[in-house]
């Protein structure tokens, strides 16, 4: 009778191993085949709510990337063409473009710099990018029109530990903002795909875990906090996300000023 029952049992244990080795493993994919494909936003904030569908093409090197809103006829498109060291930068409202320009890349094959034009020559922005010595990026810097917004980023091990962001508004000194921004992450949910702008795989090496929560320090106003960004996620088997929500929540009141759900599908190439 024991014989039997430890029979059974290793019956059992061997049937429970088989089927769950016959599920591959996140660490057994190779992450860089997959791509985003599309993706659906809901967008609701105090005063507006609406949605945008983005798909995404890939040739070679080249991304395009179409936009639809609901609330607006007009389609949207940006293409990014490898050219050597760059990326040219083109924009569209249906088929009429209004935007010109490139992104640099460094030895590294990191984004370094780049230059956005209005049709007419005039500059819409600029910005310049730089990164340790293991990849990481350290710093990113863009310039509009009347304003400049400064990130400089300090990591603990592979994950941002907090951002120092000034907002430099020429025509209005009086907006001008600093704020350090604190990180917390997910620690059981690690990045394996890159899922946001269409060249973010060129912007340094990427986090190993996703985002949790944001908090808004106001180094202008005693280091008061001013507001914070929540995170949720749901994952496929493979641990994709496949829906992402963020709100933005003033503080300390806590009154939610808008609310991002997100969900993606993904190709495999």
């Amino acid at each position: 009778m024991k014989v039997k029952t430890l029979l059974v049992f290793l019956i059992i244990i061997c049937s429970f191993t088989c089927k769950k080795n016959s599920t591959t493993a996140p660490f057994d994919i190779d992450y860089s085949k997959y791509h985003v494909d599309q993706y659906i936003k809901h967008i609701v904030t105090t005063n507006s709510d609406y949605f945008d569908t983005t798909t995404f093409s890939y040739k070679n090197k080249n991304i395009t990337t179409t936009t639809r809103y609901s609330n607006s006829n007009e389609i949207y498109t940006s293409k990014y063409i490898k050219d050597g060291d760059r990326f040219i930068y083109q924009r569209y409202d249906d088929n009429v473009q209004f935007l010109d320009g490139f992104y640099s890349l460094n030895n590294s094959g990191y984004l370094d710099s780049s230059n956005i034009v209005r049709m007419d020559g005039s500059t819409n922005n600029t910005a310049k990018w730089k990164y340790s010595s293991g990849g990481q990026q350290i710093q990113s810097l863009s310039y509009y029109s009347g304003y400049t917004n400064d990130y400089k980023k300090y990591y603990s091990d592979r994950d941002y530990a907090y951002w120092i962001y000034d907002f430099d508004r020429y025509v209005n000194p009086i907006t001008v903002n600093k704020d350090s921004i604190v990180f917390e992450y997910y620690n059981s949910m690690p990045m394996y795909v890159l899922y946001g702008w269409a060249l973010e795989s060129y912007t340094g090496e990427p986090n190993d875990h996703l985002v949790k929560k944001r908090t808004y320090y106001n180094l202008k106003n005693n280091s008061t906090v001013h507001q914070t960004y929540e995170y949720e996620y749901k994952l496929d088997d493979n641990g994709l996300v496949t829906q992402e929500i963020w709100r933005i929540i003033e503080q300390p009141s806590g009154i939610v000023t808008r609310t991002n759900t997100t969900n993606y599908t993904y190709i495999k190439m």
